[in-house]
């Protein structure tokens, strides 16, 4: 399954999204506000025109205030539109991406979901990625896993999970490697106690 490409965040963009979430916890649009984000997110993403248009500094607030007006306010939950507004005023339509990746994950956070990418040697079928996600959910403390697998002609067996930035080797490649290591270092203390007995 492909996994669309966020855009990254940094400190201003999660100052943003941290606000926009209150807003939206408080008027109970949470899911109201990330459905719009993402249409507003394709549509940058897509429209390079109109991500040129909000972004050009030619343009004073008022100008991009007016286009904003015209383009969003009948399309988007009265929160939305207020903040695009908000972001207009203090000049940071530029983060307007990241601001929808940093809602997105906030958002997760709040439902408890986390996003794991698992290398494996083969697909798992739909039985055995849930049986995966399951486990995998239980060790981080109940939380909800979404998988995403990549096939990776390289592995034995087993499979390399990422869990944010954690990296866990749980493959047999990884595993051979760790006893062939073991019977190597084992082989070298023998040899040397045999070496202190001569």
């Amino acid at each position: 399954m492909a996994v669309k490409k966020q855009a990254m965040t940094d400190a201003v963009s999660e100052v943003y999204a941290q606000a926009l979430i209150e807003i939206a916890e408080a008027s109970g649009e949470l899911e109201t506000v990330a459905a719009e984000l993402q249409e507003l997110g394709n549509l940058l993403a897509n429209d390079t025109d109109l991500t040129k248009v909000l972004q050009n500094r030619a343009l004073s607030e008022r100008e991009r205030g007016g286009f904003i007006e015209r383009v969003f306010k009948d399309r988007f939950s009265d929160s939305v539109y207020k903040f695009l507004r908000v972001v207009n005023a203090k000049d940071r339509l530029g983060s307007l991406p990241g601001i929808i990746t940093a809602y997105s994950n906030l958002l997760r956070d709040k439902k408890n979901i986390v996003s794991v990418k698992a290398w494996v040697a083969q697909e798992m079928n739909a039985d055995e990625a849930a049986t995966v996600s399951r486990s995998i959910g239980e060790s981080l403390g109940g939380k909800t896993v979404e998988l995403e697998q990549e096939v990776d002609a390289d592995l034995i067996g087993g499979l390399k999970i990422r869990v944010g930035d954690k990296m866990i080797d749980a493959s047999v490649a990884s595993q051979l490697r760790l006893m062939k290591q073991k019977l190597v270092e084992a082989g070298r203390e023998q040899a040397r106690q045999k070496a202190a007995t001569l």
